[in-house]
């Protein structure tokens, strides 16, 4: 009885390990089609959530710290987005993911905003904007977004502003401190476009590991154009006034160096039929795919030196003066990297002044006083050249 009873529980375990080996190769067979849908989908991303060499963490949030390199390289002006180590080659919507994936977050970024002893919500102060040195956060420009509450500050001076002061307090986040080990303070007027040929003053990289408070005192010094520059024609003046954006497709606001990123993007899309995702998203081009940004890579000098006689300077100008110093780090929350403190002068205390030198008033009375003075002619004269030759025709 003993040997028959081994025998029957013998045939029985092998039974059920032939039906665990059946579930699992089912199992597997359904994991294998899943699988093998999510990597040729045409649904956007979803081929990452089922990546081998991703983390649980990256398929459920996106991209983490450990591709911050990556994403480092695909950013790069210098090879036009290009990046020849990368494995697998990306479709233009990736590209464009990918491009998201670096754009600073506010909560990330930011702690605490005070304006004049005030807290106020940086996040409402600071917007997104696309250069085609990166995607940053920018407060008070033209070219991303101002503040919709009018009691929120802006930066604008003139001779009756009052003196005014902004602190920040970064935040501490992992995100940041594992990933991005610095970030560059870019300071612009409100029109400046930043672009890799200029409107850009870069004064400070903050260190996550050895950080300096610092306090910079801010100047502003304006251009005013007169009632006659207004007046010109484009030609005449040799400058754009920041309404006068005519055929642009990117700018609402006109800028010299926003013309000359708009004619990199045109000179790329003519020689590679696409445009590179470092330069700012639009629905006149095509984004290039990571086998079409090598043509951008190759031809990377011809798009960067590209020239525009139609980009002319700003007439409305503003040059930014700034002097900086450390402060002591003791009022320093623990939560905060750092301290910056930037202090608004009042101001300006001195402009500059464009003028006509001769308005078309100037110009008629000049050429009057001329004729009066060498010919005798006068307003008479005119008025008696059509009465003596048409209307009196008397005989000899």
């Amino acid at each position: 009885m003993s040997e028959t009873k081994k025998t029957m529980d013998k045939n029985k375990s092998k039974k059920k390990k032939k039906n665990n080996k059946k579930t699992t190769k089912r199992s597997l067979s359904i994991w294998k089609v899943i699988k093998t849908f999510f990597v040729n989908s045409s649904l956007h991303g979803i081929r990452y959530l089922v990546e081998d060499d991703l983390h649980w963490s990256e398929r459920v949030t996106g991209i983490n710290p450990r591709k911050a390199h990556t994403l480092s390289r695909l950013s790069h002006w210098a090879k036009m987005g290009y990046d020849a180590a990368l494995k697998a080659p990306l479709t233009s919507e990736e590209l464009r993911e990918l491009e998201n994936q670096i754009t600073p977050n506010c909560k990330d970024v930011f702690g605490v905003c005070i304006w004049n002893d005030k807290v106020v919500d940086c996040c409402k102060l600071f917007f997104p904007l696309t250069t085609n040195l990166g995607r940053c956060l920018s407060f008070n420009s033209f070219h991303s977004k101002l503040p919709d509450d009018p009691s929120l500050p802006k930066f604008v001076m003139n001779h009756h502003k009052k003196g005014a002061r902004l602190i920040i307090y970064p935040n501490k986040t992992e995100f940041w401190s594992s990933s991005h080990p610095f970030f560059n303070l870019m300071f612009t007027n409100q029109f400046e476009y930043p672009n890799q040929k200029g409107g850009r003053d870069t004064f400070l990289t903050v260190q996550w590991s050895q950080p300096t408070p610092t306090m910079w005192d801010i100047s502003q010094v304006p251009t005013y154009n007169d009632a006659g520059v207004k007046s010109l024609s484009i030609a005449d003046r040799q400058c754009r006034l920041p309404t006068e954006t005519h055929d642009s497709f990117l700018l609402e606001t006109y800028n010299y160096h926003g013309c000359m990123v708009e004619s990199q993007m045109k000179k790329f899309n003519d020689t590679c039929g696409c445009v590179g995702h470092i330069f700012p998203p639009t629905d006149i081009f095509r984004t290039c795919n990571y086998t079409e940004l090598k043509c951008g890579f190759n031809n990377k000098e011809v798009i960067a030196q590209v020239e525009n006689p139609n980009c002319l300077p700003d007439c409305e100008d503003i040059v930014i003066d700034h002097e900086h110093n450390t402060l002591d780090d003791e009022n320093v929350p623990d939560w905060a990297v750092t301290k910056l403190e930037f202090n608004m002068l009042p101001g300006p205390v001195q402009r500059y002044e464009r003028y006509t030198v001769h308005s078309m008033l100037d110009v008629i009375v000049s050429v009057g006083s001329a004729l009066g003075l060498f010919v005798g002619a006068s307003v008479l004269s005119i008025v008696e050249i059509p009465y003596w030759l048409f209307l009196r025709r008397d005989a000899d």
